[in-house]
C-alpha cells in the first residue's frame, strides 16, 4: 500500500528548545508547521489507526527562496509531526527518500508519500 498527501506551508527545521525563557522563533515556525502537517494528514488518513509495522517514507519539501533549513532536520521534524497518525513511533522507518528544492512563491509545499515495507 502506498499513501500520500501534500501540506501547504513552508517547511521548517527541527529546532531544539531548552524549555527556559520564551520559545525561540526557529522552535515556534517548526511547530506551526508540524501543526500544518497534522491537520493535513488526518484529513487525508481519516479514522485508520496509526501503523505499527515497517514503513518506508518519502518526502518532497519545496521551499521558497527565503526560507532556510537542512534537509536532515526537515525530516526529523515532519517525522514527529506524524507520529501518533501515520505510525505510532518514527522507529517503523525502514526506508527513507527526501529531496529539497528552491521554488517561486511565497509559500512552501511538502509532500509526502508513505509505503507499508514487507
Amino acid at each position: 500500500m502506498t499513501f500520500s498527501f501534500e501540506a501547504p506551508g513552508t517547511p521548517a527545521p527541527w529546532t531544539a528548545w531548552p524549555k527556559r525563557g520564551k520559545p525561540p522563533v526557529g522552535f515556534q515556525r517548526m511547530k506551526a508547521w508540524q501543526v500544518q502537517l497534522q491537520v493535513r494528514a488526518r484529513m487525508a488518513w481519516g479514522a485508520r489507526d496509526p501503523l505499527t509495522g515497517p514503513v518506508g517514507l518519502r518526502f518532497a519539501f519545496y521551499m521558497p527562496k527565503k526560507a532556510k533549513g537542512d534537509l536532515t532536520n526537515l525530516v526529523k521534524a515532519a517525522e514527529d509531526a506524524l507520529q501518533g497518525i501515520l505510525i505510532q513511533n518514527d522507529k517503523q522507518v525502514v526506508h527513507l527518500e527526501a529531496a529539497k528544492t528552491t521554488i517561486d512563491r511565497a509559500e512552501g509545499l511538502t509532500v509526502i508519500w508513505l509505503t507499508v515495507e514487507a
